[in-house]
């Protein structure tokens, strides 16, 4: 083989290595980034819920007051 065949063979070896790693973290960064947007999505929901439980609670609150000032 030639000297620079042989190098080119190295480089690609090379180049393949450093895109299976590339792909490998790719990977990890993309289940990461799945893995935050369901978090957000439960956490909005688990917001949302606080924040119907806050009105009602509001409400209730609301509701003692006018029976208490109509006695």
């Amino acid at each position: 083989m030639t000297r620079g065949r042989e190098m080119a063979i190295r480089e690609n070896r090379g180049l393949q290595s450093d895109l299976v790693t590339m792909t490998e973290e790719n990977q990890s960064i993309h289940q990461q980034l799945q893995d935050s947007l369901e978090e957000q999505e439960t956490l909005k929901t688990q917001v949302a819920e606080y924040a119907r439980q806050v009105a009602r609670v509001e409400e209730l609150l609301a509701e003692k007051v006018l029976l208490v000032h109509s006695m």
